[in-house]
C-alpha cells in the first residue's frame, strides 16, 4: 500500500518499520513510532484527516538499509565461528 489509515497502535508501528505514511485515526496513541515523522495523531479531527488524505506521500520515511542483511551477517558469523559451512 502507499498508505494507511487506522486506528491501530500495532499497524502504526509496523508502518514506521515498513517506511509507510500513516493516519492514526485515535484521540491519543500508547506509541511513539513514527510520531511526526510518517505517523500523524489525527486526534479524531476530521480536518487533520482530510489534510492527510490530499496528500499522504509528504510523510513517507525513506529508510536506508545497510548493505548487508542481517541474516546474512548471522550466517558469516556462524561461518567465522566454524558453526556453518
Amino acid at each position: 500500500c502507499s498508505f494507511l489509515v487506522t486506528d491501530s497502535g500495532g499497524t502504526q508501528e509496523e508502518s514506521y518499520y515498513l517506511d509507510r505514511p500513516c493516519l492514526v485515526h485515535r484521540v491519543r496513541t500508547e506509541r511513539q513510532e513514527g510520531l511526526d515523522e510518517n505517523a500523524v495523531l489525527s486526534g479524531m479531527s476530521i480536518d487533520v484527516l482530510r489534510d492527510f488524505l490530499a496528500d499522504p506521500g509528504r510523510y513517507r520515511r525513506r529508510t536506508t538499509f545497510p548493505a548487508a542483511s542481517p541474516s546474512q551477517l548471522i550466517v558469516d558469523d556462524l561461518e567465522r565461528r566454524g558453526y556453518a559451512a
